[in-house]
């Protein structure tokens, strides 16, 4: 559920300065599973009390911070996978991407320029699998579907990195439903970096 400006100013009055993880399910309108995570893992700042039960204290300015940031920056908020005994794995599903920043996709490819200035202008399949962590058939995919420019050499693609560069700072890219490993840890340290530099 998207909520509007006005809404999510509401949600203010409508509730209790802090609330419980059962709360914050409700509101965001995910599940308990996935509420837990985003407080374990700090996706959503929160007081752990050690009990069994009411074992969170979440502000509701955290949450609300969480519901703005959701809809703009789903890749923050992307905790992975988690395990369920009775249907495999769920992953955090989020709204799809609405209108950026104007200075955020500059800023993700800025940092992407930085991180990968070791790489030659034009890399191989597996150097890209290198930097982005998904594997050389997603990659050989992407050339294939014209993701990005890339053009055979022999039987292999060569692809500028810029251009691949320009596919991550892109929507496809930040929203795949499966991330890499190196995906995750990469947009970590750029949100880790970049931060306080982000407007909402």
């Amino acid at each position: 559920m998207m909520y509007s400006e006005e809404q999510l100013n509401g949600l203010i009055y409508r509730y209790p300065e802090y609330v419980s993880k059962e709360h914050l399910r409700l509101i965001a309108h995910i599940s308990k599973r996935v509420a837990r995570e985003l407080l374990i893992k700090g996706f959503i700042p929160c007081k752990n009390n050690g009990k069994q039960t009411r074992q969170y204290t979440i502000a509701m300015t955290d949450i609300i911070k969480y519901l703005r940031e959701r809809e703009t920056y789903p890749e923050k908020y992307d905790i992975g996978p988690i395990p369920s005994s009775s249907r495999g794995k769920i992953m955090l599903k989020v709204s799809p991407l609405i209108t950026m920043p104007e200075n955020f996709s500059h800023m993700l490819e800025t940092f992407y320029d930085k991180q990968f200035k070791l790489f030659p202008d034009v890399i191989t399949v597996a150097q890209a699998s290198e930097i982005t962590g998904h594997t050389h058939t997603s990659i050989n995919r992407w050339c294939k579907d014209k993701k990005f420019i890339a053009f055979k050499k022999g039987s292999s693609y060569m692809i500028p990195k810029v251009s691949l560069i320009e596919f991550m700072v892109g929507s496809e890219y930040r929203t795949l439903k499966y991330k890499s490993q190196k995906q995750r840890e990469t947009i970590f340290d750029f949100y880790k970096d970049y931060s306080s530099l982000i407007k909402l």
